[in-house]
């Protein structure tokens, strides 16, 4: 009775030792739960306008932007395009910024045509030039414009009004002219009959432009045409001239010479 209350006594002093060593071995294997970390993601454009924020990112995850392709507007001089984002993307193991980085193109500037007309004093139109490229100097490729004189000024070409610059913009020029007097000559015959009239610059020579003046003959002389009673050079004033005549005798006479 003895032997079989010792051997009941070793068997459960046994049985319990087997059953605590399990429970510490699976106290020892459970891992204690730790706390996840998360960050907060920004995604800003190049003027730093927010586009995006990502809240409770865990630690160690790609970063991933959910909005349009960001965009940036053309300026004078160039066109943008997206290119991608700086810092790099990489797993997330802090708050972090991303800012978007753009390609930039040079524009090609746009070519503009414009009119040039060229017309005289009376608005008379001389040439029109048709698609003449902006930042151009444009030019006349007619003859010199002419004025008519009047009874007071000849008229020489002076200039373009406006000065002629680079195109920018349709654009009228008309001639403009000095101002020259005019005198106006007369070219009468002994008689006063008017045989030539024209018109001299100051300061020109006037030219008689006719047939030959004549006189009658009369019962004693014959008269040849000797010139002008007036000097006909570096004119001055507008005056009358008139033709002077050497009388020759009749038969052998010979000429008549004044005293």
């Amino acid at each position: 009775m003895r032997n079989k209350t010792f051997r009941f006594i070793i068997g459960s002093t046994i049985l319990f030792s087997l059953f605590s060593c399990n429970e510490n071995k699976e106290e020892k294997n459970e891992t204690p739960d730790v706390e996840e970390k998360t960050y907060t993601v920004t995604w800003v454009n190049f003027d730093d306008t927010l586009l995006e924020k990502d809240e409770n990112v865990k630690e160690g995850e790609m970063p991933h932007f959910d909005g349009v392709t960001p965009s940036r507007e053309s300026d004078e001089n160039y066109f943008y395009t997206f290119k991608e984002w700086s810092p790099s993307l990489a797993p997330v193991t802090s708050d972090v910024t991303y800012k978007a980085v753009y390609d930039k193109e040079e524009k090609v500037p746009e070519v503009k045509y414009y009119k040039v007309t060229w017309v005289n004093y009376d608005n008379k139109v001389l040439e029109v030039d048709e698609n003449v490229k902006e930042g151009e100097m444009p030019t006349y490729n007619g003859q010199t414009p002419i004025r008519d004189s009047d009874d007071s000024f000849f008229y020489e070409f002076k200039e373009w009004s406006p000065k002629i610059t680079n195109v920018s913009e349709d654009i009228t020029y008309k001639a403009t002219y000095n101002n020259i007097n005019a005198y106006k000559i007369k070219f009468v015959n002994y008689d006063d009959s008017l045989l030539y009239e024209t018109k001299v610059k100051e300061n020109g020579e006037a030219t008689y432009v006719g047939e030959t003046p004549v006189k009658p003959e009369d019962d004693e002389f014959k008269y040849e045409f000797s010139g002008w009673d007036k000097e006909l050079k570096s004119i001055k004033e507008s005056f009358t001239t008139k033709a002077q005549y050497k009388p020759i005798a009749k038969e052998n006479w010979g000429p008549i010479h004044w005293f």
